[in-house]
């Protein structure tokens, strides 16, 4: 039976895997033999939120511990890491819904399996920072939602899998479980029960991904946090994020990378990578030759004198006032600054033209006639 009872505080028993990129020194053999093994893989936006596993036996874990249970009468009020936890309670429905499915469909003899749904918790803008970079609302993936990429089953003896869960792996841990990684099959069974996930964008040779137009622009103008790449042979994932930070650890990893290699066409592969891990070094140089202050202080020249007018009056009528007028002057700083660039902002600068714009215009009008104003954040 698989009924041990867990409580808010304990281990997570089933741990997420970590996950290698194409440079992580632990698994370069690894990394080599797939790119020179060239075989299929799929393809899937990785979400900038925080890992969060649901299981149908009623417990919340994040990372490394359990957060939660279904039967806590506040988890609906409950927040974690600054995001809702309610919708963990539709997803657990739709998880025992899928359970007792897959019970009828394919585990007749094996009703006491444990599924598990393993997905990303989306927070208030994203992990790094509380701005929607990847804009997460437009696209429907509110905070507070978890993002399913992967199933997990907990049998008391791994059974011989059914077809459409082949391409999954077994986890070798103190507490063994089987992953199986989403592909088109598993993101058809997610929808059939409308639990939230992204399906592959893309399914295709290895080769053919790394070389793909519009995955790598993705990567290039930020547009996403990452792509992970799940194998269709039970190989595991691979993850292929933009590397914004040049290092000679890194330099140094692409040499051992390519001498590993047997093939000319995997060769090129990885050149292809070092060139765009050198293109983006190049972008980060530029950031810090882009003239924010400049443009910035050219603002408050010109409109200080209407600027100061407008917080004294706003705060006149109280706090809360002055907080809205002095929000509707960083917008305008905004679109000020905006007017000087020749295309459009990548998403982290515009963070970092915004934290500009705040911090100077504090230091601007701190002493406008608002004895709260320090109260502001």
């Amino acid at each position: 039976m698989l009924r041990n009872v867990k409580h808010v505080g304990d281990s997570h028993p089933y741990k997420w895997p970590k996950i290698s990129s194409f440079l992580t020194t632990q698994t370069t053999d690894q990394m080599a033999q797939h790119l020179d093994s060239n075989e299929e893989w799929n393809v899937c936006e990785k979400i900038d939120g925080c890992n969060l596993c649901i299981s149908d036996k009623g417990w919340i874990a994040s990372r490394n511990k359990i957060i939660a249970t279904i039967k806590e009468n506040s988890l609906s009020t409950k927040f974690y890491q600054g995001a809702p936890l309610v919708q963990t309670i539709s997803l657990y429905n739709k998880l025992c819904q899928l359970q007792s499915h897959l019970v009828d469909t394919f585990f007749l003899g094996e009703k006491d399996f444990e599924l598990l749904a393993f997905g990303e918790f989306v927070l208030p803008g994203s992990a790094s920072t509380s701005e929607d970079i990847y804009n997460y609302r437009r696209r429907k993936i509110p905070e507070g939602s978890v993002c399913v990429f992967a199933l997990g089953f907990v049998f008391k003896q791994l059974p011989t899998m059914p077809f459409v869960f082949k391409h999954g792996f077994k986890v070798e841990k103190e507490n063994p479980f089987y992953i199986v990684p989403m592909n088109n099959a598993l993101s058809d069974i997610l929808a059939e029960f409308n639990i939230l996930h992204l399906r592959p964008k893309k399914v295709a040779k290895l080769h053919t991904i790394l070389k793909n137009e519009r995955l790598l622009k993705d990567l290039k103008d930020r547009k996403k946090e990452g792509f992970v790449l799940s194998s269709n042979n039970g190989k595991g994932y691979i993850k292929w994020k933009y590397i914004p930070i040049k290092t000679s650890y890194l330099d140094n990893q692409f040499h051992i990378l390519t001498e590993k290699l047997n093939t000319y066409e995997a060769m090129k592969i990885v050149a292809n990578l070092e060139f765009m891990y050198n293109e983006a070094d190049q972008y980060e140089r530029n950031l810090n030759r882009i003239p924010f202050t400049l443009w910035i202080n050219s603002y408050i020249e010109e409109y200080k004198e209407c600027n100061y007018e407008k917080l004294e009056k706003a705060a006149f009528y109280g706090q809360l006032y002055y907080d809205i007028a002095f929000e509707e002057i960083e917008r305008d700083a905004y679109k000020y600054c905006k007017i000087f660039c020749h295309k459009k902002l990548d998403p982290r600068v515009k963070i970092q033209l915004k934290n500009k714009i705040n911090r100077q215009l504090r230091k601007t009008f701190e002493n406008t006639k608002n004895p709260l104003y320090n109260s502001k954040k």
